[in-house]
């Protein structure tokens, strides 16, 4: 005589929440995943930022930044565009139309800071590769006019060497030829006096 087993409806509820409980969490943990992956993949540029420790934005530089023979502030910058190959910071007295005081450009896109006192001369040395524009003379030349405006420009640039340039190229050249690679910029306003 054959015997039919039925078993116990508790125990077959039981196996079917531990059957179908792993799926529901791999499933779960999927969507987090691809959730998590196309966030990263989608997450854009993140705004430029420049900063330094020698001054505040749109207050006085400390007098001994100021004018010729002076020693260049410190900067450091955040952010940008992930297609950044290299910097520039060009500074302008923006009182006197723009006037071009300084500029660095080169400066390889694994530098986030530059110390205070960059050494004149076309290429500083620090960091390697960077070079520095004949402008007034191949170093920092500071704010001078107290009731002037001055600005300091960093420029992401999308080539990690301005090839077009040389040594000998004028100031005018070396902005023209940053600002037509430039990704985005960030600014500091300074002052040389109150």
């Amino acid at each position: 005589m054959k015997r039919s087993i039925h078993p116990h409806p508790v125990l077959v509820s039981l196996l079917s929440f531990v059957l179908v409980l792993p799926a529901c969490g791999a499933d779960e943990n999927e969507g987090s995943a691809a959730g998590d992956s196309g966030t990263a993949e989608e997450a854009g540029p993140t705004e430029l930022v420049l900063s330094s420790s020698t001054f505040e934005d749109g207050g006085v530089i400390p007098a001994v930044h100021r004018c010729a023979n002076s020693p260049s502030p410190a900067f450091s910058w955040s952010g940008g565009p992930r297609e950044t190959q290299s910097y520039a910071i060009v500074m302008r007295d923006a009182t006197l139309g723009g006037f071009l005081h300084w500029v660095l450009y080169d400066i390889p896109a694994s530098t986030k800071e530059l110390a205070e006192g960059v050494p004149s001369g076309y290429e500083p040395g620090t960091p390697p590769g960077m070079k520095q524009a004949t402008v007034l003379g191949t170093a920092y030349f500071g704010p001078c006019s107290a009731s002037n405006t001055y600005e300091f420009t960093l420029h992401a640039v999308d080539v990690p060497v301005l090839t077009e340039l040389v040594e000998t190229s004028p100031g005018a050249d070396v902005t023209a030829a940053i600002e037509a690679h430039s990704l985005a910029t960030a600014k500091l306003g300074v002052k040389a006096g109150p």
